[in-house]
């Protein structure tokens, strides 16, 4: 954001590189719990963390800061439906971990 600042802010920052940056974070999280599939679990709080970002993301566009939605809304498919895959997945070891961060 500070680069697109400097240059005059054309907004390519919020539109492209921060949806971008979320893609690649849930790709690298997908990557993590592929290559250690016995402490997957611990990657669920990063999960979460991506959703709230891509909701801040939706957030911004509807409040007009992003212009062109389409790799913002891709970016929260893409992490709503990595959450709800290791939610239905890992069912009882995701339920655990859950409870264990949140002491629900």
């Amino acid at each position: 954001i500070a680069a697109d600042n400097i240059v005059g802010y054309q907004g390519w920052s919020v539109n492209y590189v921060l949806p971008s940056a979320i893609l690649l974070l849930n790709a690298t999280i997908g990557i993590l719990m592929i290559v250690n599939m016995s402490n997957w679990q611990s990657y669920l709080l990063l999960q979460i963390f991506t959703v709230l970002l891509s909701g801040g993301c939706v957030l911004l566009w509807r409040f007009g800061v992003i212009t062109s939605p389409v790799l913002t809304l891709t970016a929260l498919a893409v992490s709503l439906c990595m959450i709800l895959g290791t939610l239905i997945f890992g069912e009882r070891r995701a339920k655990t971990e859950l409870k264990r961060r949140f002491h629900v």
